[in-house]
């Protein structure tokens, strides 16, 4: 019985630590594209004023 309830645990445990992990990564990946965003209007604010 304890064996069954450690597995179940551990499962728990990799499949959260997992989904935080995706969650950060997608995240990151969200900022990056906007700040991305935010440099190219920044750029063609520049080439306007030029």
């Amino acid at each position: 019985m304890p064996t069954i309830l450690s597995n179940t645990v551990l499962g728990y445990a990799l499949i959260t630590g997992a989904v935080l992990l995706a969650v950060v990564i997608y995240t990151i990946i969200k900022l990056r594209k906007q700040v991305r965003k935010a440099k190219e209007k920044e750029e063609r604010k520049k080439n306007r004023k030029e």
